[in-house]
C-alpha cells in the first residue's frame, strides 16, 4: 500500500486511480511473496510439518511401552529429530522433507540421489553417536537408524535397508512401526536409557537457557523469524524509502537504492546472524524502487 501511494503520487487522472488499485491489492502479496522466496523459509516449514507428521505416528506408540525424546542435541548445534526406545529397541530417526521424489522409492530426478546419500550420511552418524552415548552394552540389532523420507507424492512403499540405515517412505512409517515387535529391551535397559536421555536433554535445556539461546524449532518460532520479522523489515524499509523520496524528491530514490546494495553485501558476509531481516530489508526496498521507477517512466512517456 506504501508503495503504491508513492507511485500514484507522480501520476493524474485515470491512471493514477488504476495504479493504485492495482499496487494496492498486489503490493503487500509482492512483498509476502519475495519474502518467502529469498528467506527459503517454504522448505523449513514443510521440513518442521514432516517432522510433526512423524512424531504424531510415534507418540502413539506410547501406549505400548516406549518412550519418545525429540530434538534431543548431543554435538554441537545440530538435534536429533526423534529417539524412540521401547521393548523393541533404541530407535533414531532422521525425518527429510523434499518437494522432489525420493529415488528410494521411485523415479526421481538425479541430483535427488546425492541428497538421499546425505540424508543417509546423517542418519548413520546419529545413529552411531546415540549408541556411544547411551547405547554401550547393546547388541547390535537392539539399536537402529532410521530415514524418515517425505515427499509431495505421499506414496506407500516397502522400506529399504541401505548402509546401516533403515529407508522408511513417510506414509509407511505406521505400518512399519507395527512390525517392531520383536523384543531387544528389558524393562531394566529401557528405564536405563530413557532415564540418560532424560537428564541429558535437562542438561542442554540448562545450558542453552544460561547462553540464551533457542530451544528446538517450532512452527511458529520459525514463522516468526523467518516471515513476520522479515515482513515488518519490508515494510520498514517501503516507509524509510518513501520518506526519502518525499523529503528529497527524485535524489532520494538513491537512499533505497543504495540501502539494498550495503545490505546485500552485508548478508552476504559469512557468519552474518540476520540474514532473514536483511532479506525483508531488501524485498521492500527493491519492491519500493521498482514501484517508483515504474511510475517515474510512465510520467515522462506518457
Amino acid at each position: 500500500m506504501l508503495t503504491s501511494l508513492i507511485v500514484t503520487s507522480f501520476l493524474r487522472g485515470g491512471l493514477r486511480w488504476t495504479l493504485f488499485g492495482a499496487l494496492g491489492t498486489s503490493g503487500f502479496w509482492l512483498a509476502i511473496g519475495m519474502v518467502l522466496l529469498y528467506s527459503g523459509v517454504g522448505p523449513q516449514l514443510m521440513g518442521l510439518q514432516a517432522e510433526e507428521w512423524t512424531a504424531q505416528e510415534l507418540r502413539a506408540l506410547r501406549r505400548a511401552g516406549w518412550k519418545l525424546v525429540s530434538g534431543l542435541q548431543l554435538k554441537g548445534e545440530a538435534d536429533i529429530d526423534h529417539i524412540l526406545v521401547g521393548p523393541g529397541g533404541l530407535f533414531v530417526f532422521e525425518v527429510k522433507w523434499s518437494a522432489n521424489p525420493w529415488p528410494a522409492f521411485g523415479p526421481a530426478q538425479e541430483f535427488m540421489c546425492e541428497r538421499q546419500v546425505d540424508a543417509v550420511d546423517q542418519s548413520r552418524r546419529n545413529g552411531r553417536l546415540v549408541k556411544l552415548t547411551f547405547g554401550r552394552g547393546l547388541a547390535d540389532d537392539a539399536i537402529r537408524a532410521v530415514c524418515v523420507l517425505w515427499d509431495p507424492r505421499q506414496l506407500r512403499a516397502e522400506p529399504r535397508m541401505t548402509d546401516e540405515v533403515t529407508l522408511v517412505a513417510g506414509p509407511s512409517l505406521h505400518q512399519w512401526l507395527g512390525t517392531l515387535n520383536a523384543p531387544h529391551l528389558d524393562r531394566g535397559d529401557v528405564d536405563r536409557i530413557w532415564s540418560a536421555l532424560t537428564e541429558h536433554a535437562r542438561k542442554r535445556d540448562e545450558w542453552d537457557a544460561k547462553e540464551g539461546k533457542a530451544s528446538h524449532r517450532t512452527m511458529g518460532s520459525v514463522v516468526l523469524r523467518s516471515v513476520l520479522s522479515p515482513l515488518v523489515m519490508a515494510f520498514a524499509a517501503v516507509g524509510v524509502s518513501g520518506l526519502a523520496i518525499t523529503l528529497a524528491g527524485i535524489p532520494g530514490i538513491s537512499l533505497p537504492a543504495g540501502s539494498v546494495v550495503a545490505v546485500s553485501v552485508t548478508q552476504m558476509r559469512r557468519g552474518f546472524k540476520h540474514q532473514e531481516l536483511a532479506w525483508g530489508w531488501i524485498a521492500g526496498a527493491s519492491l519500493f524502487l521498482f514501484g517508483a521507477i515504474l511510475a517515474i517512466v510512465v510520467r515522462v512517456f506518457r
